[in-house]
């Protein structure tokens, strides 16, 4: 397996670890009106019948994907189950989704975790480069040329932690948010497939 390949597998994206703390984990999704519109049991089966990190992704036949996806999503919940009906349960199951749904599917499947993974390192590189490059104690001297003050050297150090100071608080925001990543615990077994790590960390109770 390429590096590449085994870092993707180490996280997950808009895992939803709950129906009812989706937008509060992840307030990225809030921006997407597909999404936001959804309530939590349709996010999940959205999630699961069309994120690239669902353990169903791979799923060829769309109608069992669509089965295995409806069971984790209204299946799962006691309460949900006796307020779906048998008909809208039929339509689930031939893909004939609520609009609302169908356009969140849509969505869905057009996120990508190795942009985010990558995305990631590269602002952790940036806050890095930036927070040190600020960092560095600067005196008099280094403003001086022939004697007298630089000021257009002196301006441009200012201009630059200024910039500095007010691209941080961005930067940290994004990080903290991780882009929608979550790691998912490895199991013993290293080549445990992330269908198994999925199913692990839900039946924990997360």
């Amino acid at each position: 397996m390429l590096e590449e390949e085994k870092k993707i597998d180490e996280y997950s994206l808009f895992l939803p670890k709950s129906p009812n703390s989706i937008f509060t984990d992840y307030p990225e999704l809030k921006e997407h009106h597909s999404l936001s519109v959804l309530n939590g049991h349709e996010f999940m089966f959205v999630w699961y019948y069309a994120c690239e990190c669902s353990p169903f992704y791979k799923v060829s036949d769309i109608y069992k994907r669509a089965e295995l996806a409806l069971d984790r999503s209204f299946s799962a919940s006691k309460h949900r189950a006796k307020s779906f009906s048998e008909t809208q349960r039929k339509n689930y199951l031939s893909c004939k989704f609520p609009e609302s749904v169908q356009n969140g599917i849509l969505t869905m499947s057009s996120f990508r975790i190795g942009p985010r993974i990558k995305a990631v390192q590269a602002l952790e590189i940036a806050f890095n480069n930036i927070t040190t490059m600020i960092s560095i104690e600067a005196t008099d001297e280094d403003f001086m040329k022939g004697g007298e003050v630089d000021w257009a050297k002196k301006k441009n150090y200012i201009d630059s932690v200024k910039t500095a100071s007010e691209v941080i608080p961005q930067l940290v925001d994004k990080m903290e948010s991780k882009l929608g990543l979550v790691n998912v615990e490895s199991g013993d077994d290293e080549d445990e497939d992330f269908g198994s790590k999925l199913d692990n960390y839900h039946e924990k109770g997360n």
